[in-house]
């Protein structure tokens, strides 16, 4: 299948999935809800739904530092991975902005070593989200969950393999020397394990940051359209993470259509409304239309060399 229609056929899966919720939910409910929306809880929680990219930005940094030797100063950072969320919003699975950003940073470093963090920042982050669905889905009394956590903890373990081998060859004992060539990796300095190690927990951990306050905010969100809902926050917070992992699987852009599917189907399942899910998943949704016009605002912002220092980082000199 060709790269365009793969496109419409993602975007055909996202409709009709989107056309089904449409069919088996009462509009009217769904209405009900949202006028009545504490917008004292939602108004903030959106916003938070928009900072919250500053973590991202932030592992993205560092690992750029770790795995590309480049300095990327805060301002272009945050400026680059907010424009580049304009592309994610269009793409299956954001990749549109891992594809921004390796373009995107005029660095003196080749693309494949600028790739590398992207890409090393892309699997720990589907590992961080695995494991928070898994955990969300184990507290979930749901047994038709239990084959599918299986299939996610697989692809989670695949993610985590891929993330060594994505650093370069020089980790995983040169096995992939005859690929590397092809990728114009074999000129770069070997990265030694502890900096895989350093960019694998740094990658991990800030995803699970990430996720983790997204989730809370999604909370946030079924709260403030159904406080009784949101009586058993476990319950809710489990359901919101396992629907989470359809952003892992790039089925449709950005899991638009899945992920409300999921979390309606999860919802039903534990006696919660249909319409409280779908309420809560379209304020989801409006972060994350605001993050995309903050960044279309820093795609299209003049762009003042001053302030984008960007840089090799300095290597202490080798001990022989």
């Amino acid at each position: 299948m060709s790269p365009s229609w793969a496109r419409v056929a993602r975007w055909g899966v996202a409709l009709a999935v989107i056309g089904v919720l449409i069919s088996f939910v009462d509009l009217g409910a769904i209405g009900q809800r949202l006028a009545g929306t504490d917008l004292r809880l939602a108004v903030p929680a959106v916003v938070g739904l928009v900072f919250v990219h500053v973590v991202a930005a932030t592992a993205w940094r560092r690992l750029l530092g770790e795995l590309a030797e480049v300095s990327l100063g805060w301002i272009p950072t945050l400026r680059l991975y907010y424009a580049a969320q304009v592309f994610g919003t269009v793409t299956p699975a954001n990749v549109g902005a891992d594809v921004y950003r390796v373009l995107a940073v005029g660095a003196d470093a080749s693309r494949a070593q600028l790739a590398r963090p992207v890409i090393v920042q892309r699997l720990t982050s589907v590992a961080a989200i695995v494991c928070l669905g898994v955990a969300g889905g184990i507290a979930l009394p749901i047994p038709w969950l239990r084959p599918f956590l299986v299939v996610a903890a697989i692809v989670g373990a695949i993610a985590a393999s891929v993330t060594v081998a994505a650093v370069g060859p020089a980790a995983i004992g040169g096995r992939l020397d005859p690929l590397a060539r092809r990728l114009g990796w074999s000129g770069a300095p070997a990265s030694p394990a502890s900096r895989l190690r350093s960019a694998a927990r740094d990658g991990f951990l800030l995803g699970l940051v990430f996720h983790t306050i997204s989730l809370l905010l999604g909370l946030a969100l079924v709260r403030a359209v159904d406080p009784d809902a949101a009586a058993q926050p476990l319950i809710v917070l489990g359901a919101l993470a396992v629907a989470r992992l359809s952003l892992a699987i790039p089925i449709s852009p950005n899991g638009i259509g899945i992920q409300e599917g999921l979390l309606t189907v999860l919802f039903v399942q534990l006696g919660l409304p249909a319409d409280t899910a779908i309420a809560a998943a379209l304020l989801n949704r409006v972060g994350f239309l605001l993050t995309a016009a903050v960044g279309a605002v820093a795609l299209v912002a003049p762009r003042d060399s001053s302030t984008v220092p960007v840089q090799r980082a300095s290597r202490p000199p080798a001990h022989g």
